[in-house]
């Protein structure tokens, strides 16, 4: 199993923070590779925020020109943020748009590799307690989702899909889910996304969307701090291993 930390190179944080708004506004600290199903009393680390938006609708008939009207668009958020990295899964709904149904999506960094894309399977308790303790299971018992990416950008590639009404139950009754990609050269990461309180979060109201952004923009500020620390740690480790070695004194 491929780490995540491996993404953001050498000697970086091994603890990713999950922002956990909607318990707190605060952020859960999460080991990597140790998503486990919530105990009671947990933190969620799902959060959900909706913001009105211009959305261009198109017509059935191609002679006809698109229009655009203003829409609440909710989005279900689980994200990964560390130094040099960030990771998030969502589930977004356009209010008044029943047609679309609901959307999942994922953001990973862009040193991934684009095919073949994203793999991403919902475990449950019992079945994430045999792979913690790598005991094999029938991955026949598994529904897979593939999703190709969609988009690229400065530092991230997105890869969605329509979310299978299916997929959304299962996530609901599962424990962990988890997101198998491949990065450029070839080794595979996989991520564990803790499905703690997802569907309450889904169908429960919105957390203050201002109060969102600014946890969200606080928590980036300190991760830029500790990628400032990790980078100077590098150099001077790189100029104490590149000077020559001082003759001991007698």
């Amino acid at each position: 199993m491929g780490h995540w930390g491996q993404l953001m190179g050498r000697n970086v944080l091994s603890v990713l923070i999950a922002t956990s708004i909607s318990v707190g506004l605060g952020a859960t600290a999460m080991a990597q590779g140790k998503a486990k199903p919530a105990k009671k009393g947990s933190e969620v680390a799902w959060v959900k925020v909706c913001k009105e938006s211009v959305v261009t609708q198109l017509p059935k008939d191609k002679k006809s020109k698109p229009t655009q009207q203003k829409k609440m668009i909710c989005r279900t958020r689980y994200e990964q943020l560390a130094p040099f990295a960030a990771m998030s899964v969502q589930v977004q709904e356009i209010k008044g748009v029943k047609e679309l149904g609901l959307i999942m999506s994922f953001s990973l960094p862009q040193q991934m590799a684009i095919k073949p894309g994203i793999l991403a399977a919902v475990y449950t308790a019992a079945q994430w307690a045999k792979v913690q303790k790598k005991q094999s299971i029938d991955k026949k018992e598994l529904k897979i989702l593939k999703v190709g990416y969609t988009r690229c950008g400065p530092g991230s590639c997105n890869a969605e899909v329509p979310a299978p009404e299916q997929l959304i139950a299962d996530m609901g009754k599962g424990a962990v889910m988890l997101v198998k990609a491949f990065r450029g050269d070839g080794q595979v990461v996989e991520v564990p996304v803790s499905l703690a309180g997802f569907t309450k979060v889904l169908k429960g109201k919105p957390t203050d969307f201002q109060a969102y952004q600014q946890a969200r923009a606080k928590a980036l500020k300190a991760l830029g701090v500790r990628r400032n620390q990790i980078l100077k740690q590098e150099r001077e480790r790189r100029e104490n291993k590149g000077a020559p070695k001082q003759p001991a004194k007698k």
